[in-house]
This record gives C-alpha cells, structure tokens and sequence, in this order.
C-alpha cells in the first residue's frame, strides 16, 4: 500500500512525500522542523496513538488510516485511502481537535515522571 500510496502522491504532485516507520529519528526531525502540512499514519491504533505523540508536540494534523483489526482512533478505513487522500489535497477535509491528557506521577513533593496520553491512562499496582 505504501508504495501505491506514493505513486499517487506523485502523479498529484504533492510536494513532499516521505515513507518511514513512526520511530525514524529522520521523522522526528522533520517532524520538529514543520517539514510537513500532515502525517498520513498507516495501521491501527497502537499507530495512531504513536503519531499522536510524535505529532502533538508540534500540532501537525494526523490523517490515520487503518490497515490493523479494530481502527477506532484511524478516520479511514484501508480501501478508503485513495478519494480520503484526493479530498485531502483538494482542500475538502476538517481537522478534529483531540484533547490529549497529561499524566504526572508524584510522590510526596518529588515529580517521578509525566507523560502525555491521547485516549487513556491505566493506574495499576
């Protein structure tokens, strides 16, 4: 799919395309420097939570499309990819603001940690 999904992008002209896994220290950068107007997310979504982290801290708009079992979190169902992606370079799309939670674990006056979620949080012993 990825390859099919460049190929449009390139018959579209889009202006910049860039495949890599959400853990590419090259999409990080690029990510942090506003190389991108969105991040097209492929997979389910353990990859939407991960774009969500990489993407939230720069506040660029993440399109999910699923390719995994349930999708809940993605916007595009894995056949659907082509006209979403069509209407998304015409201009046709709305951009859904999620809130996203800060979690902070402390113990008495000293911060252990925090950490951003998009969807949940799970306290357990």
């Amino acid at each position: 799919m990825v390859a099919e999904m460049l190929h449009f992008f390139g018959q579209n002209e889009a202006l910049t395309c860039f495949s890599a896994d959400l853990h590419d220290p090259e999409l990080r950068t690029r990510v942090e420097s506003h190389d991108f107007d969105v991040l097209i997310a492929l997979g389910g979504d353990g990859s939407m939570l991960r774009a969500g982290h990489l993407c939230a801290p720069q506040a660029l708009p993440i399109l999910g499309i699923n390719t995994g079992h349930f999708g809940f979190l993605t916007e595009v169902k894995d056949g659907q990819w082509q006209p979403a992606l069509q209407r998304v370079l015409n201009g046709d799309y709305r951009i859904e603001d999620r809130m996203m939670l800060r979690v902070e674990r402390w113990r008495a006056e000293d911060l252990l940690g925090s950490w951003d979620a998009l969807n949940e949080v799970v306290i357990a012993r």
